[in-house]
């Protein structure tokens, strides 16, 4: 018999979970963050899975592994994953770490409260407000965001819709809600997923036809909705059905860019987007080197910390999954 441990803190950024593994997993190996979220991928799906899969995790877990950063000038590394693989960017997930470690003295920002976190997609820039020992909020500086095309066309069932695609550290698949016939409510959530999916795995194979591809896959589909006075409610879909907790800060941020493609958002004009809880990120684009910028604001809470045990007679040790 052999036994093994893993340490991690569970957060939640406006209920979307994220598990920060501080130690325990095995080293990731690559100059590069990329290099190392491929190694993740690739050479660790028992791990990975262990940690987001039931009995430990559930279909909506998420998992941000802390390691020594690449950029010189960054004050800590994240490389993100899910029950289904891993993703180059999130802003939950960078809330969520920045401020459990913070609040836990693993991370000292010093009296500016400003740091960089190396993520595989770029390195983004972070603040802080607190209040006492608590974080009260995290401000991010997402990666560039940019639209990528317009008026594509999706079939569900017998109807075409139309969707767009932005890149907001992660590819999206962006549709209103009003051209699916769905009012992007609670009340609703299960016809939103449906569709959500549908879309994104549309999206999914006609991106894979296509002669140029800077991003290996379609992330996430996004449904939104405009409430009026800069505020709009979203759902996002990804993997097999499972639906971000949180607005997503990656699609809020290819959303903000989309807009603005579409001459409906200005630089530097706040929004707020919520989830189907009525939380929200509040977000902005700036304009820097001619490129889109996202500026992300979110609070995230400690939820639990972690001492996983991994024993080699459990049959389960790796995980499983029912959907």
């Amino acid at each position: 018999m052999t036994v093994s441990f893993v340490e991690t803190i569970d957060t939640h950024t406006l209920g979307e979970p994220t598990r920060i593994v501080l130690s325990g997993f095995p080293p990731l190996r690559g100059r590069t963050l990329k290099d190392r979220s491929r190694d993740l991928l690739h050479r660790h799906r028992a791990m990975r899975q262990a940690l987001m899969w039931e009995p430990r995790g559930h279909v909506v877990m998420f998992g941000a592994v802390v390691v020594p950063p690449a950029d010189p000038n960054a004050d800590l590394g994240l490389v993100f994953m899910d029950g289904g693989g891993t993703v180059d960017m999130c802003v939950h997930g960078t809330i969520g770490a920045v401020t459990a470690l913070v609040e836990t003295g693993r991370l000292d920002l010093g009296r500016d409260g400003v740091a960089v976190v190396d993520t595989p997609a770029a390195p983004v820039k972070v603040r802080i407000q607190r209040s006492g020992a608590r974080v009260t909020a995290v401000e991010l500086d997402g990666v560039p965001s940019r639209s990528i095309a317009t008026g594509l066309r999706a079939r569900l069932g017998r109807a075409k819709v139309s969707y767009d695609l932005a890149y907001g550290g992660n590819l999206i698949a962006i549709v209103r809600g009003s051209d699916l016939g769905i009012k992007v409510e609670a009340r609703n959530f299960r016809a939103l997923v449906d569709a959500g999916m549908q879309v994104k795995t549309e999206a999914q194979v006609a991106w894979a036809t296509s002669r140029s591809r800077p991003w290996p896959e379609v992330v996430s589909a996004l449904i939104y909705a405009p409430l009026g006075k800069g505020r709009y409610r979203d759902l996002v879909v990804f993997r097999e059905h499972s639906v971000d907790r949180s607005p997503c800060g990656s699609c809020v941020s290819a959303l903000m860019a989309q807009l603005h493609s579409l001459h409906r958002l200005k630089v530097e004009q706040w929004i707020e987007c919520e989830n189907l809880l009525g939380l929200a990120f509040r977000s902005r684009l700036v304009e820097r080197d001619r490129e889109l910028i996202p500026q992300l604001s979110g609070s995230a809470f400690i939820t639990g910390e972690h001492r996983f045990r991994f024993d080699s007679r459990d049959p389960l040790r790796h995980g499983f999954q029912l959907v």
